[in-house]
């Protein structure tokens, strides 16, 4: 039984990183597609 329930919570924790990371790289996807937007929209405004 307790070896059941530490292979769950470290699964739960693989599973919880897991997401979190996937969360932050698309969060760093996001943000620079708008830094790329922003700066192709100054570049095009400056010229």
């Amino acid at each position: 039984m307790r070896v059941a329930h530490a292979t769950a919570l470290s699964h739960s924790i693989i599973v919880i990183s897991m997401l979190s990371l996937g969360l932050s790289v698309l969060f760093l996807i996001i943000s620079a597609r708008m830094l790329r937007y922003a700066l192709y929209k100054a570049i095009e405004g400056g010229a």
